[in-house]
């Protein structure tokens, strides 16, 4: 008990001080800090625990050639575990796109997202679609079809339906939008390491990203994303690419922000690298072929 209590307490400092200096910069605020020495020192599900990093990743993004992420105004808290069941937008979306599954010929992935005020988000009607990187705005239960139509690219919008890019603000940011967005899962209600480490880390990337330069880029909490155990789980889409992380911590989130968002490499290791969205798992192993995970601190 005492081995555990001072094991947890040594990951506890280390996470805080890999995230205030690595290249480092950010520096969190004393609340967050707080909330991220518990995840950290947290060995049944947060960073300290012993399942944590010890898995290859590369092919355990489930294959999907396009992710819907419809924008709810609830905390990730309030989410039931069968998500895309519930009530609404979300089950006329999941219901649609199952029946009309052979019409689509393509493979659609359907989460939840934080709607976020200052990113001109609708409390509810707006979904992202990515690796295009569009937001659609007014979709409801009443034109679902329509937003299946765009989704199955038919060239036309009904319905009442409008599409911009969606790292804009407003339709008259619609131009302008850079094409860089981050997803972590935080789904208490499907997996607990999720939701303790989930909104610890999505602070981090938000922290880094200001330090980078890139305060533009929006980092919202997900649902279910698939591979829980693999937690902290995040989602980078940039440059019409999505590509999966998990196993983040607040070190390696600030190095995917330096890597992959601000220079543009996505950082393709055994462990944090799951793969790449539109690619199959035999191609997403293959694209990992040969690359080396960084020894632990500490080992030889």
């Amino acid at each position: 008990m005492l081995m555990t209590f001072v094991l947890s307490s040594i990951v506890g400092v280390w996470a805080l001080r890999a995230h205030r200096q690595l290249r480092g910069h950010a520096v969190a605020s004393p609340t967050r800090s707080a909330r991220l020495s518990a995840a950290a020192a947290d060995v049944a599900f947060g960073f300290a625990r012993s399942e944590f990093g010890v898995e290859d990743l590369p092919g355990t993004c489930t294959p999907h050639d396009k992710h819907v992420f419809v924008l709810v105004a609830e905390a990730p808290s309030a989410w039931p575990a069968k998500w895309e069941e519930s009530s609404g937008l979300p089950s006329a979306l999941s219901n649609a796109l199952k029946a009309r599954k052979a019409e689509i010929r393509l493979k659609v992935k359907l989460t939840a997202a934080t709607a976020l005020a200052d990113a001109g988000d609708a409390r509810e009607g707006d979904i992202l679609v990515f690796p295009e990187g569009i937001r659609v705005r007014n979709c409801s239960v009443a034109n679902v079809d329509a937003v299946i139509d765009l989704l199955a690219c038919v060239r036309t919008l009904g319905a009442g339906l409008t599409v911009e890019p969606a790292g804009a603000r407003s339709a008259a940011q619609a131009s302008g939008g850079r094409d860089a967005a981050v997803f972590v899962c935080a789904h208490t209600a499907r997996d607990k390491r999720c939701g303790v480490i989930g909104p610890v880390l999505a602070e981090v990337f938000e922290d880094e990203l200001r330090a980078g330069g890139r305060s533009d880029v929006r980092v919202r909490l997900c649902s279910h994303v698939g591979g829980h155990k693999y937690a902290g789980n995040a989602i980078v889409y940039a440059a019409s690419e999505g590509h999966w992380y998990g196993y983040v911590d607040p070190a390696a989130a600030a190095e995917i922000v330096r890597e992959h968002i601000v220079r543009g490499t996505p950082l393709i290791r055994a462990k944090l690298w799951r793969g790449q969205v539109g690619l199959s798992e035999d191609e997403q192993k293959a694209k990992c072929d040969g690359c080396v995970t960084p020894c632990a601190p500490g080992a030889a």
